[in-house]
């Protein structure tokens, strides 16, 4: 993912021992348009690679604008 054009940074959360199935990716992107180019106008649905499905139980996805602090 750090290769895909648009992306500037990419954040993977671990699993923690209470829940050792959950985990967690930050994806900074440096333009909506950039977001959208790549999973295409419905990016506020989870996307799901075809070569994964058989391994993920279950994706939800949320969107946030980055501010300064």
């Amino acid at each position: 993912m750090k290769r895909t054009k648009g992306v500037v940074q990419v954040l993977p959360g671990a699993a923690r021992s209470g829940s050792p199935r959950e985990f967690s990716i930050v994806m900074i992107w440096d333009s909506l348009e950039s977001l959208k180019a790549f999973v295409g106008e419905d990016y506020e649905s989870p996307h799901i690679d075809p070569a994964e499905a058989e391994l993920v139980e279950a994706r939800s996805i949320k969107h946030y604008d980055l501010v300064e602090l």
